[in-house]
């Protein structure tokens, strides 16, 4: 058992170990059963002479109806189904019965905590600057990589330490 991001669903399709593996919620721990939850961001300048543009632009391309199209590729559907139309349920009830590994990760995401997603971002910008310091050295000889590796993560620990996670 481990735990994944929604993104690696494809990946395991793909790898002909589709029908050896099989998804479940996170279990509940001491406080929950919550994970992070992560997405795609959209951003516009507030300078830019185009925000009302910008801003219809940003309303449809995360709408029901375009969350499905993403949910094609990234098997998350960030909508409660109960308050979408009945056509958009429809077609993501469809991709769930196509794929039932998919309502368990809909259901994960309900359990998602916002907390979690800032301790997230704490360890990997952690993450990737000890990966410079220190894949590097292990690359040009100057520590083992088991060494350098110990390192990275210690430098994660820190990390969430520092956050109070």
């Amino acid at each position: 058992m481990f735990a994944f991001q929604q993104l690696h669903l494809p990946e395991i399709a793909a790898s002909g170990l589709g029908d050896e593996w099989s998804l479940a919620p996170m279990p509940k721990g001491p406080k929950s059963s919550s994970a992070y939850v992560d997405g795609e961001f959209l951003v516009a300048n507030a300078a830019s002479d185009h925000l009302e543009a910008a801003g219809t632009f940003m309303k449809w391309m995360t709408s029901p109806e375009q969350a499905v199209r993403y949910m094609e590729r990234a098997p998350i559907f960030p909508y409660e189904l109960d308050k979408v139309d009945d056509a958009t349920r429809a077609q993501v009830e469809a991709l769930v019965d196509a794929d039932p590994a998919r309502a368990a990760l809909l259901e994960q995401l309900t359990l998602a905590s916002p907390e979690n997603i800032m301790f997230e971002r704490y360890a990997q910008a952690a993450r990737w600057e000890a990966q410079k310091q220190y894949l590097v050295a292990a690359i040009n000889g100057d520590m083992s990589i088991d060494d350098a590796l110990s390192a990275i993560d210690a430098a994660v620990n820190e990390a969430l330490e520092a956050a109070a996670y």
